[in-house]
């Protein structure tokens, strides 16, 4: 463990958290903290699992139904930016997806979703795809042909 501001490795025990964590104070510079300081999940009202399942559901799904989820399991609301923001903060913290990331450009995962429907009997696919808000992109029905041989 290091101090996240001065990168020192002189520092001394400090008292404790209120979540049973222990806390430092650097020798060098005076900064105050713990083994949690300057992580994904460090310093939020909301606890770290409902991060967590957060991030992973909207990895795979539009954020307002990840929104949906979470009201449902666990009864809190959270904004669809902030399901956003935190699963940016995941992506840019993989070690594999930094180099594709660019400092000016933003993450954006889009979701595609397909249908078997039927128009005037006859089986369609419809195909959805949203951006990582939930915003409609693009819509495609394309019908299923079929020929008949007699």
């Amino acid at each position: 463990m290091i101090c996240p501001k001065c990168k020192s490795n002189n520092f001394k025990r400090n008292g404790w958290l209120s979540g049973a964590k222990q806390r430092y104070k650097c020798r060098d510079c005076g900064k105050r903290f713990c083994e949690t300081t300057g992580e994904l999940l460090h310093r939020h009202r909301i606890p770290s699992q409902i991060i967590r399942v957060s991030v992973f559901f909207h990895l795979f799904i539009p954020a307002r139904t990840v929104q949906i989820f979470v009201r449902f399991l666990f009864g809190c609301r959270i904004s669809k930016d902030t399901i956003c923001s935190w699963t940016k903060k995941f992506l840019k913290q993989m070690p594999e997806i930094k180099p594709m990331i660019n400092e000016y450009q933003d993450i954006k995962i889009r979701h595609t979703d397909e249908k078997q429907i039927k128009i005037h009997g006859k089986k369609a696919w419809w195909w959805n795809t949203t951006d990582h808000q939930g915003n409609g992109l693009t819509s495609l029905i394309a019908a299923w042909c079929q020929q008949r041989t007699t």
